[in-house]
């Protein structure tokens, strides 16, 4: 006795399900991953001209020893909260000399010597940090300065969180509609033959 499969209808709708799934699901990811990097990049570009301004402010004190001062801190007032989110840097030979207040009691990383770079380190609550280090020579010293900036990864990883469910919940929505839509487009196509059979 041959057992019946699935209806064509059935068929048709699995298949127009499964692949508006996966099509909805790639370009959800796909939006994710646009707005993490757009949010990481706003995040150096600010961080950039933090540097500079960190740079700008940066003085020698000629006297025996030679002290390295900051004329003026970098503007942002996240620097000068306990915990704001943003931190400062400045070190030579792998040793902190200044830095922002923002770093509260806890003690800053050591930076790597080197030419601008970006990397993630531990923050001074435990949390992770984005981290934007560049080298500077001044005359006077005979090792670079590294100067760093710091912004806490957990925001961008909120804001990232955020705006997934967002897409996610719109994308959910979306799907419904267009699984309804293909059920009627199915139904619709499937018509001819309805009236066909009971003919």
């Amino acid at each position: 006795m041959r057992v019946a499969g699935p209806s064509l209808r059935t068929r048709l709708l699995a298949a127009a399900a499964l692949w508006i799934t996966l099509a909805l699901g790639v370009a959800g990811l796909l939006l994710v991953l646009l707005f993490h990097h757009h949010v990481e990049q706003e995040l150096a570009e600010r961080a950039r001209s933090q540097l500079d301004a960190l740079i700008a402010g940066l003085s020698l004190d000629t006297a025996a020893p030679p002290r390295l001062t900051l004329q003026a801190e970098p503007p942002d007032p996240a620097f000068r909260q306990p915990l704001g989110g943003w931190y400062w840097l400045v070190s030579v030979n792998g040793m902190p000399l200044l830095r922002s207040r923002s770093w509260w009691d806890h003690a800053p990383p050591a930076l790597p010597d080197g030419s601008a770079r970006q990397l993630r380190t531990d923050g001074p609550a435990g949390q992770k940090l984005l981290l934007w280090t560049r080298s500077v020579e001044l005359a006077g010293l005979e090792s670079p300065v590294i100067v760093a900036v710091g912004a806490d990864a957990t925001r961008l990883q909120g804001l990232t969180r955020s705006f997934t469910l967002t897409v996610a919940a719109a994308l959910a929505a979306l799907a419904l509609a267009l699984w309804a839509a293909a059920g009627l487009q199915v139904r619709s196509g499937l018509a001819p033959l309805a009236r066909l059979q009971a003919a």
